[in-house]
């Protein structure tokens, strides 16, 4: 097939196919194979459990409740008050749309950052409905599926900001990556991130048509909302006022400290990254050190005074560990959470040969693509590069500061593979024009030999 009847059949078949085939393959999966509501375990315990108290009792304080993110667990009591008393399907679907809208998104940014390279783009098309670590993700109630949605949506949007003629009007797309920005928040406030660093790599100047106001009200309008019913919901369940939640003081806690386990006496917690518990039983394991070493500053287990939602005390504990291991070994400290985006682990709580070799491949083949984004970061570059490379610094940001595993990675997995089609691609052609232009310096120089014989 030509390449050009090629284009108009990725064209032709469009997002709204990618959406479709992701859906139903999503919602087979969660019917049939994996019901989320029937693997509820640790985080997906607490995020369904959660759920089911909000569904029931809306209106009764908890100041436990504060502790994660709010948006996951709103989302799903949505869905088991419009579920008629069925939650598990309701719940299943909803899923599926998740991964399906993640799915789709992540194809038409793929459709604007790859433009002319329409069998990358269908490969894509394929790698996004059939990833098998999403639609695995999928079948647990966890955050990461609504969040790798979130991500894949503000991509999209802040790409048609970016490369649209601001004279014909930016408030669909404006109000489109608010609204993703805005829920990707309340999932997860590491998408403030995202937003500064959107604001850093992709505004330019000077502009040849300011966004008009309406463009700028829509895209802050969704983001606002979501600050005042934070605020809101923080001081009806503790009497202060505050963010989304209160869990990132104890995840600054176990970067800063490198602690696997850090639990609590009252009420009696416990809480334990996988890949830094990952870590500190690697040798005993696999009867060999990893590397990096885990390089705990106080002890691998360490317990709060408190509850696990006192910020205080978590925030006092990850001082503690700054001042008593200086700033180099904190560096280091960084570095590690880096690799451990990509090494050490598959995305909890998935296992079984078949996730973890696909895990392995996916990190294999994502990491050059990353190294190179963090290269390029402050480049000079087209601007459909630097929305994706925003969204990598975000990340990079985020597990640098906090901890890094593959868990964390993989919402932004979509941004990652098209970047490392876009780097591929360029590569190729870097390459073919290299080859063109020493063809014609060879041809001349053996002609120039047989002139001389």
């Amino acid at each position: 097939m030509s390449s050009s009847r090629f284009e108009a059949l990725v064209s032709r078949l469009g997002s709204r196919s990618v959406f479709v085939a992701s859906f139903l393959i999503r919602a087979l999966y969660g019917l049939v194979f994996h019901p989320p509501l029937e693997s509820l375990r640790s985080d997906m315990l607490a995020y369904a459990a959660r759920a089911a108290r909000l569904a029931a009792e809306p209106w009764v304080p908890e100041p436990s409740a504060v502790f994660y993110p709010w948006g996951t667990h709103y989302l799903v009591a949505a869905a088991r008050v419009a579920s008629f008393g069925h939650p598990g399907p309701a719940i299943t679907l909803l899923y599926a749309a998740y991964g399906a809208a993640a799915a789709a998104y992540s194809f038409a940014s793929a459709r604007i950052v790859l433009v002319g390279a329409p069998r990358v783009q269908f490969a894509l098309g394929i790698l996004f409905v059939a990833y098998p670590t999403w639609i695995a993700l999928g079948g647990f109630v966890l955050s990461e599926p609504p969040f790798t949605a979130c991500v894949a949506a503000s991509t999209y949007y802040a790409l048609r900001l970016a490369t649209a003629d601001r004279s014909k009007g930016t408030g669909l797309s404006s109000l489109g990556l608010g609204v993703a920005l805005a829920v990707g928040t309340a999932i997860r406030p590491q998408m403030l991130l995202s937003i500064a660093c959107f604001a850093l790599l992709c505004v330019r100047r000077p502009r040849p048509v300011a966004p008009p106001l309406r463009s700028w009200a829509a895209l802050v309008a969704p983001l606002l909302l979501v600050v005042l019913v934070s605020m809101a919901r923080m001081k009806f369940h503790t009497g202060e006022y505050g963010f989304v939640s209160k869990n990132g003081a104890l995840n600054l806690a176990f970067g800063r400290c490198h602690a696997w386990k850090i639990s609590s006496t009252k009420p009696k917690e416990s809480y334990s990254p996988p890949s830094l518990r990952g870590l500190a039983l690697y040798e005993e394991k696999h009867g060999m050190k990893p590397f990096p070493e885990l390089d705990p500053a106080e002890g691998e287990e360490l317990v709060l005074p408190g509850p696990i939602w006192d910020e205080d005390a978590s925030r006092a504990l990850a001082e503690r560990c700054v001042a008593e291991t200086g700033w180099w070994r904190q560096v280091k400290y960084s570095l590690a959470h880096l690799v451990l985006l990509f090494a050490y682990g598959v995305a909890f709580p998935l296992k079984g040969t078949f996730l973890i070799v696909v895990s392995i491949v996916a990190s294999i083949l994502l990491a050059p693509a990353y190294v190179a984004a963090l290269v390029r970061a402050f480049a000079r570059r087209p601007i459909a590069e630097r929305v994706l490379v925003a969204h990598v610094l975000a990340l990079t940001v985020t597990a640098a500061v906090f901890f890094g595993e593959v868990r964390l990675r993989v919402p932004y997995d979509g941004v990652l593979a098209t970047l490392s089609a876009l780097y591929s691609t360029r590569f190729v052609a870097w390459r073919r024009a290299r080859r063109t232009k020493l063809e014609p310096d060879a041809a001349r120089t053996d002609s120039r030999a047989t002139e001389a014989a």
